[in-house]
């Protein structure tokens, strides 16, 4: 279900005809959202040759985060008079439980309809239908199995509708639960980035509808996706309830490319399979409690994840905790990228030992037999960083590793017999590659760098294992001074092509993948 809004009736039939191109099931008008837009112009969306999906009226009120602030007749007559044109009329449960008058009244308009031949099918037209919904854009209501509910019992409630701010992606397996489990197709949705699974997966578990917005900058509530990504990344049309789903965990992951390449390359491989993003707070605490929880619902069909920063140690921990199966390299890097999840087996793995070593080939030529003698600086000890100084000092470099917590510097040299400075020496040292492991210069945040430009002339190359965006500051100002640049592209495509291989078998995904991320992060494929 599409959300349209606009000030301006162009705008709207713009977003309208645009919705159905990308294949919108339903088209909801947010009428609060339509300043200046008369009724005449909104009955001019209906016109037989322009609806090929069911309309839903909705007219939000502040309280429950939408912008209407006149008197609540005003309301209700506006829904009733455009009510003609909908399928569907979306109305709170508590304003419906505030006014018998206003029940009537809506019942009566809901009704209207039921038996009368609709002149462009000649059909006996149907009775509308109420969706009653329920908002919440703070946190979680303590009433939300009782509003739930409460919708049910209602006879004339045809689709309950809850929605509530996530506080964390957990929040995301009560909403499955509650579209599993509840008699009637509802609508559940987690708000805001932790909600973003709710959206996607709700195919899966059964759900009425989830929510789009007509493109990314047209949201009409916290987290919700275009129509466009919902149905190009993540194959809407796709998932069942027999989809197996992957995903990438980490703080933060909205920057991340693992759906974008991931999916892809399920889509070529002809598997009913989808990767999403699952934001874990930082905490190793967080990222447990988010284990414990997937691991207790099998029926999530949750297969695998890839592990970004900060949790690459925080998963081997668990893993070490909880009995799974950790190959050799990863023990020996000390990191996990990727968890597999086959019946009571959990397997975690290293990808990116081999896919930094790969990276450097293919864009510097460097050679397992180049490395020996060469000196590497290294910023940044955490999962990243432990990955890259094992796979260096393995070749026979000689590295340095610079880190903003000194002690965690020094316990990484320990383990792989390196060398280690205070951080602030990096500006004054001289390497043939310096090595970003740190996520200064990350997207949003593409102006920061982990080093001042005018200490770049002492390094030969520089590799930052950042890859969105693809030229950060670092790089743009080590090209400036003459270094050889290698983002960190080439570096994600090769493990997640590995991730790949590992979880389906299928090992010919790096030309799919590459082509995707290209034309995600706005280059021409190559």
């Amino acid at each position: 279900a599409v959300s349209i809004s606009g000030s301006s009736i162009l705008e709207i039939r713009s977003d309208f005809d645009s919705a159905i191109d990308l294949g919108a099931d339903l088209i909801e008008l947010r009428l609060d959202l339509m300043p200046g837009v008369s009724n005449d112009e909104i009955r001019s969306l209906h016109e037989p040759n322009r609806v090929p999906a069911p309309l839903i009226l909705t007219i939000r009120s502040v309280e429950e985060g939408g912008q209407w602030q006149g008197e609540e007749s005003d309301r209700l007559n506006r829904l009733i008079e455009l009510s003609p044109i909908a399928e569907y009329v979306d109305f709170e449960m508590n304003a419906w439980r505030a006014s018998e008058s206003t029940r009537r009244e809506l019942t009566a308009a809901l009704r209207s309809s039921e038996g009368q031949i609709d002149p462009d099918t000649s059909a006996a037209a149907p009775p509308r239908k109420l969706i009653l919904s329920r908002h919440d854009h703070r946190s979680r209501p303590p009433t939300l199995h009782s509003d739930l509910l409460a919708m049910c019992d209602e006879t004339l409630c045809d689709v309950p509708k809850l929605a509530w701010r996530a506080r964390t992606v957990r929040d995301n397996f009560e909403a499955f639960e509650l579209m599993r489990d509840n008699p009637r197709r509802a609508i559940v949705i987690c708000m805001g980035e932790p909600g973003t699974i709710s959206r996607i997966l709700a195919r899966k578990f059964g759900a009425f509808a989830t929510f789009a917005s007509a493109s990314r900058d047209r949201a009409t509530a916290p987290g919700q996706l275009s129509v466009q990504d919902l149905a190009t990344i993540y194959r809407w049309q796709s998932i069942d309830h027999k989809t197996t789903v992957y995903g990438v965990v980490g703080d933060p992951v909205t920057h991340s490319l693992g759906p974008v390449v991931h999916n892809a390359a399920f889509s070529r491989a002809e598997r009913n399979s989808v990767y999403v993003p699952l934001p874990v707070g930082p905490s190793y605490e967080a990222f447990k409690a988010f284990m414990v929880e997937w691991l207790a619902r099998p029926w999530l069909d949750l297969r695998g994840v890839s592990v970004t920063a900060p949790h690459k140690e925080n998963a081997l921990r668990y893993l070490r905790e909880h009995g799974g199966q950790i190959d050799a390299l990863a023990n020996r890097v000390g990191s996990i990228n990727t968890l597999t999840v086959d019946g009571d087996t959990m397997v975690g793995r290293n990808t990116d030992h081999d896919a930094i070593l790969a990276a450097v080939r293919d864009e510097l030529g460097w050679t397992r037999a180049d490395w020996n003698g060469r000196t590497v600086a290294v910023l940044g000890a955490g999962g990243v960083g432990r990955a890259v100084v094992a796979a260096l000092t393995a070749t026979g470099a000689r590295v340095t590793i610079f880190n903003r917590t000194l002690e965690k510097a020094e316990s990484l040299a320990r383990d792989f017999d390196c060398q280690n400075a205070p951080w602030q020496d990096c500006t004054t040292f001289e390497a043939d590659l310096l090595v970003n492991c740190t996520t200064l210069g990350l997207w949003p945040n593409a102006d920061e760098s982990p080093i001042p430009e005018q200490c770049l002339k002492r390094f030969g190359a520089v590799f930052d294992t950042i890859y969105n965006p693809l030229k950060t500051r670092l790089l743009r100002d080590a090209a400036a001074h003459g270094c050889q640049v290698v983002n960190g592209l080439a570096m994600f495509l090769r493990q997640a092509e590995d991730q790949f291989r590992g979880w389906t078998g299928r090992a010919d995904m790096l030309e799919t993948m590459h082509r995707a991320a290209r034309t995600a992060l706005g280059q021409s494929a190559v």
